[in-house]
């Protein structure tokens, strides 16, 4: 016969699967609000691209190291990637009139997997303000980078570079601005470069984009290629993407895109014209590989149905996945950490739709 325990014994042992139980709740607790405090800050920016792999749920970020923790070996073998990745991170929120404060060094965590290295912006807070210059210099002297900034000082001005000065001068406002009675009784393709003022009001190129969307649908619409390099000269991201028509993913796909067209080059000013527009759609400029993408992160319905749509909704709904807790087919809904969709395109215009 077994020996029965003692009660002293068996207490103990309750004791101790009661405190290990408690540190196991409050580590993932902590883990879940960590998780919901990234989710609420690069919601704001509607889910760029700012990472290329999922988010490790170690507060830590492990197996991910802090790029300030990292070795300098691994900075001066790195140092260029890390740079030219980290920058165009910046650009999509730049476009977006989103800065990361603070030491850029604690909000960028890296990774080496076979050999290459993956890298992500997990950014704490993010501002309206532009961030100093200093910010971007202290970056690349720390991963050994050497770099021309702009004599400018704007950081916008080095994500952004241009072909052309301003596209208009202030002073002169009255020779580039149209007034119009209404929004949709715009021009585009009779006034390109013109600012439009509508009820004392200068419209945005968002707002002229979403009451024209009606115009753009026919395929090479002049109209739309315009209003998208308007965007691009501006730099500002375009926050409807579900209204971009599904023809337009022939442009700016990664794998042998179609040539753009000159109703969008002649106006586009940025010297470069296609990674310009895909940063405007919140898509990272050149094609980089994104792990883990399997239906571990996203079921394999919607995966399948994803992998159809246009570029634009991929990167969003992969970006989110990245984030997520937990992804599952089901009515639109989006608790905290839990993301719910239909494995239907609609239902993925959906959930994109939320985030705009």
């Amino acid at each position: 016969m077994s020996q029965q325990k003692p009660q002293g014994v068996i207490q103990v042992e309750q004791n101790v699967e009661k405190v290990r139980k408690q540190i196991t709740d409050f580590k993932q607790n902590r883990i879940m609000r960590n998780k919901a405090r990234q989710m609420r800050t690069e919601s704001v920016a509607s889910f760029p691209f700012l990472r290329d792999s999922i988010l490790p749920n170690d507060d830590l970020y492990k197996p991910f190291e802090r790029l300030e923790k990292t070795s300098e070996t691994i900075r001066r073998q790195h140092g260029q990637t890390i740079f030219d990745r980290v920058k165009n991170y910046l650009a999509l929120l730049a476009a977006q009139s989103l800065y990361p404060s603070g030491d850029l060094t604690q909000q960028v965590i890296v990774r080496i997997l076979d050999q290459q290295i993956l890298i992500q912006l997990v950014p704490k807070y993010l501002s309206n303000q532009q961030q100093p210059i200093q910010q971007l210099e202290d970056f690349a002297k720390f991963v050994f980078v050497n770099c021309a900034f702009p004599a400018s000082q704007q950081a916008i001005d080095f994500y952004y570079p241009s072909d052309a000065n301003a596209l208009f001068d202030p002073q002169n406002i009255q020779q580039v601005a149209v007034l119009v009675s209404n929004i949709t009784d715009i021009d585009l393709q009779a006034n390109p470069g013109k600012i439009f003022i509508c009820g004392a009001q200068v419209m945005s190129n968002q707002e002229i984009f979403e009451a024209k969307y009606d115009h753009f649908t026919q395929e090479n619409s002049v109209e739309l290629w315009i209003i998208l390099a308007r965007f691009c000269n501006e730099h500002q991201a375009i926050n409807s993407i579900d209204l971009l028509p599904d023809w337009i993913n022939d442009y700016v796909k990664y794998d042998n895109p179609i040539p753009l067209p000159n109703e969008f080059l002649n106006q586009c000013v940025c010297q470069k014209q296609l990674e310009t527009l895909r940063m405007m759609m919140g898509l990272y400029p050149t094609d980089v590989k994104k792990h883990d993408v399997t239906s571990a992160i996203i079921p394999q319905p919607i995966l399948d149905v994803l992998m159809q749509m246009p570029v634009w909704y991929q990167n969003k709904v992969i970006q989110l996945a990245y984030l997520a807790d937990s992804f599952v087919i089901g009515e639109i809904d989006e608790e905290g950490i839990h993301v719910k969709c239909p494995a239907t395109q609609e239902g993925i215009k959906a959930l994109c739709r939320k985030y705009t």
